[in-house]
C-alpha cells in the first residue's frame, strides 16, 4: 500500500473521528458509522483504526457489535496541529532488570486479549487467549538484543488476530499474517524456541494450518 495514502487515510478517518464525537453518540465511533460516512470499506476503516490505536492517538472500546473509538489527547493535538508528533512508538518495548525485553501489553498483546474477548468470530477464544498468555511470557524472556524481533512477532499476532475477528475475514490476508507470525517467530527460534512453537499453534487455531 501506498504509504502517502495510507497517512492521508489515516488523517481522513481522525478527522470523520472527531466530527462525529460532536454528534448524538458522543466520544467514541463505530468502525461502521466512519466507514458510511467516508464511503470507505468497513474492513479498511477497521485496519486504519488499529494503527492509530498502536500510535497511542485513538483508544479502543470494542465489542460484539463492531470496533469503536474515540481519539485520544495525542491525536486530537494531532488534529490541531499538523506539526505535532506523539511520543514515539518505541515505547512499546521497556526493558525489565534482568535485561530482558518486555513487550508493553497495552499497546500490542493487551489489544490481542482485548480483541479475543469481545469476539464473536474467533474460533476456540479461550484456548487462543491462553496462547497469546503464553506469548507474553516468553517474550518478556527475550533478551535486549533481540527487542525487534520480540515486538515484530507480538505486532504479527496482532494483526493476525484483527484480520481474522471478522464475520467473513479475508482467507488471503489471514494466510498473509498467518505467514507473517511464523517467520517473525522463526527469528527467535534459537534464543527462545517456545515462541515458534506458541505461534505455530496460533496459526492453526485461526487458519486451519498444521500445528
Amino acid at each position: 500500500m501506498n504509504q502517502n495514502l495510507t497517512e492521508q487515510n489515516l488523517l481522513v478517518v481522525m478527522t470523520a473521528m472527531s466530527e462525529l464525537a460532536k454528534g448524538p453518540s458522543g466520544a467514541y465511533s463505530q468502525d461502521s458509522t466512519i466507514a458510511k460516512k467516508l464511503g470507505m470499506p468497513v474492513e479498511d476503516v477497521t485496519d486504519y483504526m488499529d494503527i492509530l490505536e498502536q500510535r497511542g492517538l485513538t483508544n479502543a472500546s470494542n465489542s460484539a457489535s463492531g470496533n469503536c473509538a474515540a481519539l485520544s489527547p495525542n491525536g486530537r493535538m494531532m488534529l490541531r496541529d499538523p506539526h505535532f508528533r506523539p511520543p514515539s512508538s518505541a515505547s512499546s518495548i521497556t526493558v525489565n532488570a534482568g535485561g530482558s525485553v518486555l513487550v508493553n501489553v497495552g499497546s500490542t498483546l493487551q489489544h490481542v486479549t482485548q480483541t479475543i474477548n469481545h469476539s464473536t468470530h474467533l474460533p476456540q477464544a479461550e484456548q487462543l487467549a491462553v496462547l497469546v498468555e503464553q506469548l507474553q511470557r516468553e517474550l518478556e524472556e527475550v533478551p535486549i538484543q533481540h527487542a525487534e524481533e520480540a515486538e515484530a512477532v507480538a505486532e504479527t499476532a496482532r494483526e493476525l488476530v484483527g484480520r481474522s475477528n471478522k464475520e467473513n475475514p479475508n482467507a488471503s490476508l489471514v494466510r498473509i499474517s498467518a505467514k507473517g507470525l511464523q517467520e517473525a517467530a522463526q527469528t527467535l527460534l534459537t534464543i527462545t524456541p517456545a515462541v515458534t512453537t506458541i505461534a505455530t499453534k496460533i496459526v492453526s487455531l485461526l487458519s486451519g494450518a498444521p500445528s
